[in-house]
């Protein structure tokens, strides 16, 4: 009696990384990695079976889920707080992409599905004063007072073409700031002038380009992770 055989399979794995997208292109280059995020792991094996597992990145952004049987699987990344959601790329054996997830990817026996990859983007903001000029000169010194209570309102376009507007107040110092912006064109307005103070001179931050009419300060470009300070008003 010959041949009575059993067939073994090479176990499969699937790996990746989360990273700084610094260049907001959706490519890995030499960025920062994002330690510590969450990927789950579902899907469904050769057999049938459902399969879930969780682990998270290590200390250069890496993951991996190893020990697979072939079947069709996605990973889904929990989004990290500290970042706005970049772009995703599915890995060597393919993959369908949305947000913070990469689907129906396949994997046969033996294969390592390399380079799943979840790109985030570092937060960047706009801040500025509201203050009484006593020179009229349009630059804020220490002896300045601040005007708290103040609106101001942000409108822009991000990255992805949404529109955006926000509105805040200033603080008593005279500070206003609107954090956690995603890369994109924005603009800011003194929206309520204070009651008992005429109208001064407003001054564009310290980001190339943007330029400052009244009471607006325009096409202020921001990159991942820029912060654009001192629009003041």
């Amino acid at each position: 009696s010959t041949e009575n055989n059993f067939g073994e399979l090479p176990p499969a794995k699937l790996s990746g990384y989360v990273y700084e997208d610094v260049g907001n292109d959706g490519v890995r280059n030499a960025e920062p990695a994002i330690a510590g995020v969450t990927i789950t792991l579902t899907g469904t094996d050769d057999l049938g079976a459902a399969v879930t597992a969780t682990t998270t990145t290590n200390a250069v952004g890496y993951y991996e889920f190893t020990g697979l049987r072939p079947g069709s699987y996605q990973v889904v990344e929990t989004q990290p707080a500290a970042y706005v959601d970049g772009q995703d790329t599915a890995g060597s054996t393919g993959g369908v992409v949305s947000n913070d997830q990469i689907t129906t990817i396949p994997l046969a026996a033996g294969q390592h599905s390399q380079d799943n990859n979840f790109g985030e983007l570092p937060k960047a903001a706009i801040n500025g004063f509201v203050y009484c000029d006593d020179n009229d000169d349009g630059i804020k010194q220490s002896g300045e007072t601040g005007l708290g209570g103040v609106t101001v309102t942000l409108t822009g376009t991000d990255d992805l073409g949404q529109s955006v507007t926000l509105t805040t107040t200033t603080a008593a110092n005279g500070s206003y700031s609107f954090t956690g912006l995603r890369p994109g064109t924005y603009a800011v307005t003194e929206s309520t002038q204070p009651a008992d103070k005429l109208d001064g001179k407003d001054t564009a931050g310290d980001t190339p380009g943007s330029t400052s009419t009244n009471e607006v300060i325009s096409n202020i470009v921001l990159t991942p992770g820029l912060v654009s300070n001192d629009n003041n008003f």
